[in-house]
C-alpha cells in the first residue's frame, strides 16, 4: 500500500561501534540512557543472533564490546547493542535484564532522541479517551489508547515510545496512572509477539512507555484499544470543590519496520473531579471542558522545547523550581507555536506559562541535566 506520510529517517548522534569501544547493557541505540526508544531498536533487533561478549553480564557499566555482528540499524549502529545480555541473542532474557532493569541509567554524554509529533490534520492521531469525563472523588476511571487513522493512513506501524505528562497530587498514592496492554488488539493480528514497557517516573508527573512488534514486519493500523490507563482519584485539594486531572502525550517516536519515522498527532485526555457532581453546574462543566490545551515538547527536554497551543498566546513565561523567572517574553503578534532554547538551565521542575484569551494556560516542563 501506498504510504501518504513523510517518513524520516533516524539519523541519532549514536556512537557508532568501532574497535574499543563498549557496550552498556540495555542502552541499545547507543546514545548514553536507557528509555523508551531502546525498546524499539530492541524490537528491531529480535531474534537476532551473533558473537557473545567474553564476558557476558547485564550489569550497568560499561562491557566489552564483542566481534561485530552481521547486522546493522539504519544509522549504523551494529546489532550487537542489542544483546543487552552478551549471550549472542538477542530476545526476551536482553529486556528483563537489561533494559527493564537498568531504565532510566545514563552514561553521559546523552545523545538526543528524534521524537516527532505531527500537527492535527496532517496525519494520523492518538486518540486517549477517558470512561468519564465526570466523577466524584473515589472513583476509578481508565483512560484508552488507540490510533484513529481516519484522517490519513497508518498502513506501517512497527513500534512507538510516548513521553507522557500527568496531573499530580489528585490520584491514590500519587504514584501516577497504570498501564495495561489490551490483549489480542490489532497489533498481533499476525501472531507478532508484541513487547511493552512503561515507566512511571516515581510520581514526579511524567511517565514513558514503549511498544514494538518484534518480526520485522509492520502492520496497518486498525481501530480498537491499544492499552489502558487505569487511575483511583484520590481527595482533590483542601478548599477547592472541582478540579481536572489531565493525562497529556506530549512527544511521539513511531517507527516503521525500516526505523522510519512516521509523525503521528500527540493527544490529551482530562476528567474533571468533584466533590459532589450533582452540585456542578453545567456552565462551570462546560467551560472546564473547553479550557483550551497547551502542549509543550520534548517533555522531558534537555535544550529546546517546542510550544504548541490550540489558541493564540500573547505572552510565555517560563517559571522555575524555585518560583522565580528564567524565560519572559511578550509577543509583537500571537502564536500558537513558539521554540524556546532551556540550554543550561538548572534541572528540575519548570512550568511554562501561556496567556491567552482564554486567561493563563499552564504545563508543567521537567529540564533535564545536560
Amino acid at each position: 500500500m501506498k504510504h501518504n506520510l513523510l517518513l524520516i529517517t533516524i539519523c541519532f548522534a549514536a556512537h557508532f561501534c568501532l574497535v574499543g569501544q563498549s557496550v552498556w547493557p540495555g542502552d541499545v541505540n547507543n546514545n548514553g540512557v536507557v528509555n523508551a526508544v531502546d525498546l524499539l531498536f530492541w524490537g528491531v533487533a529480535y531474534g537476532a543472533e551473533g558473537p557473545a561478549r567474553d564476558m557476558p553480564s547485564s550489569d550497568w557499566s560499561a562491557q566489552t564490546f564483542p566481534e561485530a555482528w552481521g547486522q546493522d540499524f539504519p544509522n549504523g549502529l551494529n546489532y550487537a547493542y542489542a544483546d543487552c545480555n552478551g549471550d549472542g541473542i538477542v530476545d526476551e532474557d536482553d529486556f528483563d535484564d537489561a533494559i527493564e532493569d537498568n531504565f532510566g541509567e545514563d552514561n553521559p554524554p546523552i545523545g538526543p532522541d528524534q521524537y516527532v509529533n505531527a500537527s492535527a490534520g496532517n496525519a494520523p492521531s492518538f486518540r486517549l479517551t477517558p470512561s468519564a469525563t465526570l466523577v466524584q472523588e473515589g472513583a476509578m476511571v481508565s483512560i484508552d489508547l488507540s490510533i484513529d487513522d481516519s484522517q490519513m493512513m497508518l498502513d506501517s506501524f512497527y513500534g512507538v515510545a510516548l513521553q507522557l505528562s500527568y496531573t499530580t497530587g489528585l490520584l491514590e498514592g500519587d504514584d501516577g496512572p497504570d498501564f495495561e496492554l489490551q490483549e489480542d488488539s490489532w497489533l498481533e493480528g499476525d501472531d507478532s509477539y508484541v513487547q511493552e514497557l512503561y515507566a512511571d517516573e516515581d510520581g514526579m508527573g511524567t511517565a514513558q512507555l514503549a511498544i514494538t512488534r518484534t518480526n520485522q514486519q509492520s502492520i496497518a493500523a486498525q481501530a480498537g484499544t491499544i492499552g489502558r490507563f487505569d487511575l483511583i482519584v484520590e481527595d482533590i485539594i483542601v478548599g477547592l470543590e472541582v478540579d481536572t486531572f489531565i493525562l497529556r502525550i506530549d512527544s511521539v517516536f513511531l517507527i516503521n519496520d525500516r526505523m522510519s519515522i512516521i509523525p503521528i498527532v500527540p493527544d490529551t485526555a482530562q476528567v474533571i473531579i468533584a466533590r459532589d457532581t450533582s452540585k456542578l453546574s453545567t456552565s462551570v462543566w462546560e467551560g472546564m471542558k473547553a479550557l483550551p490545551h497547551l502542549n509543550v515538547f520534548p517533555n522531558p527536554t534537555r535544550n529546546q522545547l517546542v510550544l504548541q497551543a490550540e489558541v493564540p498566546v500573547h505572552q510565555i513565561r517560563l517559571l522555575g523550581p524555585a518560583g522565580n523567572i528564567w524565560i519572559e517574553e511578550t509577543l509583537r503578534s500571537p502564536v500558537f507555536n513558539r521554540r524556546l532554547n532551556v540550554a543550561g538551565f538548572p534541572p528540575g521542575i519548570y512550568w511554562l506559562q501561556a496567556l491567552t484569551d482564554y486567561g493563563v494556560l499552564s504545563q508543567r516542563l521537567v529540564i533535564l541535566s545536560p
